[in-house]
């Protein structure tokens, strides 16, 4: 089977509701319908193995580990995606693992650090501002003038504020149970899928986050991929399993 990485859009500009996008790390981006069943609208080459990807209006901004860089493709016609511009750079894009795009910037996490592209003209994007002195940092999510980063090796997560993006500077950060693989945000928690473990952090005070709850999970977890917050639920997976966590009391 095909390693893919998949990430659905709503409906902007002439891309549809019912979109879905796929990357291949095999070296395609592919474009299928989200309807009930999916067919294949279109594709394009990479040139690259593809670690994550990130849509964002128009556009679908792609981490090519392979050519350690950061490519944008115009998606607003489905069936024929175009590649209209990349940054590369080994320093920041040689173990790109994740991104975040958010207004006229795109935030990157990799073994190498925490990156900040100014994607404003996807056909010359650039790099704003950099953070180092991290180990390997995985998943992130922003929400206001803060990023939220996990690191698997150093068993973190990191708040950074990216108020200024030129300048990001570390705000806060708090040990983690075990090594945290993915995270999500609502309201004032973080929701981190460790692995064997769930927990949750207070992150009301960004300087100081701390442990609201925790959640041993069986040890047969395996490897951590996911969690989604909805509502009064965390949806959580993994190597082997689907779980649901009521999280209407997150203390």
């Amino acid at each position: 089977a095909r390693g893919l990485n998949t990430i659905s859009a709503t409906g902007t500009n002439n891309i549809p509701d019912s979109a879905l996008f796929a990357v291949d790390t095999r070296g395609a981006l592919t474009i299928q319908s989200g309807s009930s069943t999916p067919v294949l609208v279109g594709s394009v080459a990479t040139g690259g193995s593809i670690t994550d990807v990130f849509v964002s209006g128009r556009y679908a901004y792609v981490l090519n580990f392979t050519l350690a860089s950061l490519q944008a493709f115009d998606v607003s016609n489905p069936s024929k995606p175009v590649n209209v511009g990349s940054l590369q750079s080994t320093t920041y894009f040689g173990s790109p693992n994740n991104i975040y795009v958010s207004g006229r910037y795109a935030y990157i996490t990799s073994t190498s650090g925490f990156v900040i592209v100014d994607v404003s003209n996807p056909a010359n994007m650039k790099i704003a501002g950099t953070l180092s002195g991290f180990s390997n940092l995985a998943k992130l999510k922003i929400s206001g003038k803060y990023a939220y980063v996990v690191d698997t090796s150093n068993t973190k997560l990191y708040i950074i504020d990216v108020s200024n993006p030129e300048a990001p500077v570390l705000t806060g950060s708090i040990t983690t149970s075990n090594a945290p693989h993915a995270i999500d945000l609502s309201g004032r928690y973080a929701y981190l899928m460790e692995s064997g473990s769930f927990q949750v952090i207070d992150i009301s005070n960004p300087s100081v986050p701390v442990v609201a709850s925790s959640l041993t999970l069986p040890t047969s977890a395996g490897s951590v991929f996911s969690v989604s917050v909805s509502g009064r639920y965390a949806y959580l997976s993994d190597r082997n399993m689907f779980r649901v966590v009521d999280i209407s009391n997150p203390a």
